[in-house]
């Protein structure tokens, strides 16, 4: 897939540090090594490689299926995107939007986190511990910061708003869903252009990680029922 092989090549130097995708890439120099040689084997090697990687992710997919684990389930939002668009033109502002994908997808590698999709304007991502989800918000809000100081000049600033939930959530096709999900999106559409803003459960199970929190207090939010106790991350602090 044309595609995909490109997506990979303009991450290959972020891909390197991952031990995951450090392996496929030795393997894909390996077999690149034995196909100069001449020797037949050098296809087979990959494709059994390829298997394997499969067949380890299905496993891991499994194990969270079947069993009742808290997940933290995490929103980035670009403020201001459309914005972008009309004042940087089409190119511009998706060159903004990959910035913003390389910091995401590098606090995720450094913290644990998985992608889950992309949501256009921003990243949903999972975390099986609180403590690594709101570490990976943190650096993504500090590395948005100096990519903004360091851009130049006319450049359209990311503005980044972050939310985080921890529950339960129904995992189906690869993704999840249900009200974990749901508060966790409305948590990111409250939150202020580069604001972190946290459930009262991922407070919770992030106590005694040196982080500071200032609570906001009973929040209304939108299609949510009753109000929520949303506490604001202080990432200069943290």
């Amino acid at each position: 897939n044309h595609s995909l092989a490109v997506t990979f090549s303009e991450n290959l130097e972020l891909y390197h540090y991952n031990k995951d995708y450090r392996f496929m890439i030795d393997i894909g120099a390996d077999a690149y090594n034995r196909k100069y040689q001449g020797r037949s084997d050098a296809v087979l090697k990959i494709s059994n490689a390829f298997d394997d990687w499969v067949e380890v992710e299905k496993q891991e997919k499994e194990v969270i299926r079947k069993s009742e684990t808290t997940v933290t389930i995490m929103f980035t939002d670009i403020v201001g995107s459309t914005k972008a668009t009309q004042a940087l033109g089409d190119a511009a502002a998706q060159n903004m939007i990959r910035e913003h994908n390389q910091i995401v997808r590098r606090a995720l590698q450094n913290n644990f986190g998985k992608e889950v999709k992309h949501t256009g304007d921003g990243i949903m991502a999972s975390f099986m511990s609180a403590f690594k989800a709101v570490a990976a918000a943190i650096d993504i809000q500090k590395d948005i910061l100096e990519y903004n100081l360091n851009s130049k000049t006319g450049t359209f600033p990311i503005m980044l708003r972050v939310g985080l939930n921890a529950g339960e959530p129904i995992v189906e096709e690869d993704d999840f869903f249900g009200s974990t999900v749901q508060l966790a999106a409305r948590i990111c559409n409250e939150a202020k252009p580069n604001q972190i803003l946290v459930s009262s459960v991922v407070k919770e199970l992030s106590e005694g990680k040196k982080f500071y929190f200032n609570d906001l207090g009973l929040v209304s939010l939108k299609g949510i029922e009753e109000k929520k106790r949303i506490y604001e991350v202080d990432w200069n602090k943290s």
